[in-house]
């Protein structure tokens, strides 16, 4: 079993309201506040970008919106869902993404806990 990766970085928060005024994806721009994005991929990932799940796409198609960043950089980026399921699980990452499926990383004890800065993991699922 793989831990999840415990990357965290501060959520641009006026950024993402101007980025995606008016277009598609503004009508389903979550409530939410996020201070800080926590990475849901697992540790295994390298040096591919984290990713963070932000809301699903507006258009129809089963892809979401994700806030992609490393250690220079982050932007925004519409990717399709990971078609990989078991019996009883569908992944809840991105299709070909970095390193282990969402049911196969476990996030570290110590990050669960109650006030955690970057809140619950995503809430898409």
């Amino acid at each position: 079993m793989s831990q999840q990766c415990t990357a965290l970085r501060r959520f641009p928060h006026l950024e993402t309201r101007l980025r995606f005024q008016g277009a598609d994806e503004a009508a389903v721009l979550p409530d939410f506040v996020v201070e800080h994005a926590r990475c849901e991929l697992g540790t295994e990932h390298g040096d591919a970008a984290h990713g963070r799940y932000m809301w699903d796409t507006a258009k129809g198609t089963p892809s979401a919106v994700w806030f992609r960043w490393t250690d220079t950089s982050h932007w925004f980026e519409a990717l399709p869902e990971c078609e990989t399921h078991t019996p009883a699980e569908a992944c809840l990452l991105f299709a070909r993404h970095p390193a282990a499926h969402s049911w196969e990383a476990t996030r570290p004890r110590r990050e669960a806990r109650a006030g955690d800065p970057a809140g619950p993991v995503s809430a898409h699922r």
